[in-house]
């Protein structure tokens, strides 16, 4: 046994002296957001980074792919649809390059049998891992997928690890705790196209069929677990099936950076519905249909209606690295596309959104520019340029001017760390008009507050031309009310959130959706700790979180509200739009 496995072995022994509870690692919207920042994203294997340096023989067999798969030990590991592509979106999403494999035991007592070879059944596969798993020798696990019969990629094991505490897979997920406590880190070397195309998709996978490789029809391939490929003549098959592939993937993953999107709105309405977010799928078809034409994107509607989150799950879902700014009224060229500005006492030339974006896009295999309250910027300040650089609806045009690019060149060193790589990546990516051309699956997203698509207008109709406008709107108000009861169990305070939103209803005025969630829950906490009645809870939190977000409501629209709030009997409402909107006055007094 080596050291190694003495180590494993010892920290078991450990293990079984206390209890050993697996705990669901949080996988929400700010932990995904720092994986994305940390290691870049997918298609992404152009980023692949280990988290510690190689051994040197590790670099020279992917130096020499075509030897090191002839000199490899092979290990098919099956497993269904559901677990490869929670292994491959780790793959493309956590860590660039690197995925895991698992052993399924329940207990820690099944792991150790492995270790000391007690155990009796399939253990001979594991136990020949560990004999054999020394340096020298490349141990190359193929991914195979048994409904399928095919397989899908395949990675070398470098290192073997034991985690009791961290849910990966579907099926642990399922049951809420760690089943495959014993890993295998593998590097990528290679992942069928099918499967990068569409990691969340296991329908649309391919693969190399079992089928297409005679030798292995009378090999017995187990559908689950790892499996020893020791017969020669289907090593020799097997091998010559992938070595072609592992040797091409290589070679184009450390050499090519993504220029286009596989735009695929299911993918999109599956993030949101694995973050529990609602958006009427509709929306979320036309939006990602309208990039997939080659259009940028505005989302327009009510404030809380998840604008923001979907230009974000948009990106993540296939992901593309969310750039995200907020467009303020002091926007102008240099905070958009760049430009001089003075900083420690010198003038330099600072990138904007624009540009950082582009040179993300080519640095990071993919990226997505969010501007979120995109009317609030001056639009003839801001953008006039970016007219310029997408005057066409054909993302084949799409380029930096070089004008532009010859004003970063004077500035010599005195430019930022974006403007230096645009001037580099400028180099080697000229557009036609001799710029630097923009990828072709490049996007914008904007999102915009609005109660009202005339107030579109206010950004002009030369800006609007850009863009493709999608109004994300609320879901039907039994589908509202099914939501909002996860954050309450108080049917009175139900009863009269159901009032309050058939009464806006009838005036025609719309609260989104997560603006009404922060209200339940504010109303919620009013009853639990001051035990007031329903009708005051309420009041109170309307005040609080909803009628401060009424900016964008015409006075009109404003007197409606507030003469349903005076139906309702919410005094402190009806007082707040007095105070946050004193317009509110003189509507209802040309009203009467």
């Amino acid at each position: 046994m080596t050291l190694t496995m003495l180590f494993i072995a010892e920290a078991l022994r450990e293990g079984l002296r206390r209890e050993n509870p697996g705990f669901k690692k949080d996988n929400g919207t700010k932990e995904r957001k720092a994986y994305l920042e940390a290691y870049g994203n997918p298609m992404g294997l152009t980023l692949q980074r280990a988290r510690f340096k190689f051994a040197p023989w590790i670099e020279e067999w992917l130096r020499n792919p075509e030897d090191m798969v002839d000199n490899a030990d092979l290990w098919f590991s099956g497993g269904n649809p559901e677990n490869w592509s929670c292994s491959i979106k780790y793959a493309l999403y956590k860590e660039p390059g690197f995925t895991y494999w698992g052993v399924r035991h329940k207990e820690p007592e099944d792991v150790l049998s492995i270790l000391t070879g007690t155990r009796r059944g399939p253990i001979p596969h594991y136990k020949a891992l560990f004999k054999t798993y020394a340096p020298k020798t490349p141990h190359i696990v193929i991914f195979y997928c048994t409904q399928k019969s095919a397989i899908i990629g395949c990675g070398l094991i470098v290192s073997i690890e034991l985690n009791w505490h961290e849910i990966l897979w579907a099926d642990e997920e399922r049951e809420d705790r760690v089943l495959y406590p014993l890993r295998f880190r593998l590097y990528i070397l290679w992942l069928d196209e099918s499967v990068l195309n569409a990691p969340a998709d296991p329908e649309r996978w391919t693969g190399l069929p079992i089928s297409s490789i005679p030798s292995l029809e009378g090999y017995a391939i187990k559908p689950l677990g790892l499996q020893h490929i020791t017969k020669e003549e289907a090593k020799r098959d097997v091998k010559n099936a992938i070595k072609p592939h592992i040797i091409s993937f290589l070679q184009r993953r450390l050499l090519e950076r993504r220029a286009t999107t596989t735009w695929n709105p299911k993918l999109a309405f599956e993030y949101l519905q694995q973050k529990g977010v609602y958006i009427p799928e509709e929306a979320v078809q036309l939006a990602v249909s309208a990039l997939a034409a080659g259009r940028h994107l505005l989302l327009i509607g009510p404030p809380g209606t998840g604008k923001t989150t979907l230009a974000l799950a948009i990106a993540e879902a296939h992901g593309l690295i969310p750039i995200m700014y907020t467009a303020t009224s002091e926007w102008s060229r240099v905070d958009l596309i760049g430009g001089p500005t003075f900083h420690g006492g010198e003038v330099i030339w600072r990138s904007g959104a624009l540009l950082e974006a582009v040179v993300r896009y080519y640095e990071e295999n993919g990226s997505v520019l969010i501007i979120d309250e995109f009317n609030r910027a001056n639009m003839d300040r801001a953008f006039g340029e970016f007219l310029t650089i997408f005057s066409t609806s054909n993302p084949e045009e799409w380029e930096i001017p070089e004008t532009i690019m010859m004003e970063i060149k004077s500035y010599g060193e005195k430019v930022d760390d974006w403007a230096k790589k645009a001037l580099e990546l400028w180099e080697e990516h000229k557009g036609r008009h001799g710029g630097l051309k923009i990828p072709e699956g490049f996007r914008v997203i904007g999102t915009m507050n609005t109660y009202d698509r005339r107030y579109l207008f206010t950004v002009g109709y030369a800006l609007l031309r850009r863009f493709a406008v999608v109004e994300v709107s609320n879901p039907e108000l039994e589908i509202m009310m099914n939501i909002l009861r996860n954050y309450t169990r108080d049917e009175d305070l139900m009863e009269q959130l159901r009032n309050l939103l058939e009464g806006l209803e009838r005036r025609e005025v719309k609260f989104g959706i997560a603006l009404l969630i922060d209200t339940v829950k504010h109303a919620a906490q009013l009853r639990e700790k001051s035990n007031i009645d329903p009708s005051r809870a309420l009041d109170l939190a309307i005040a609080a979180q909803l009628i401060p977000q009424l900016e964008g409501l015409s006075p009109e629209e404003l007197r409606r509200v507030q003469e349903l709030f005076k139906d309702m009997g919410y005094e402190y409402a009806v007082r707040a739009i007095e105070g946050y909107f004193p317009e509110v006055k003189y509507a209802v007094e040309s009203s009467s």
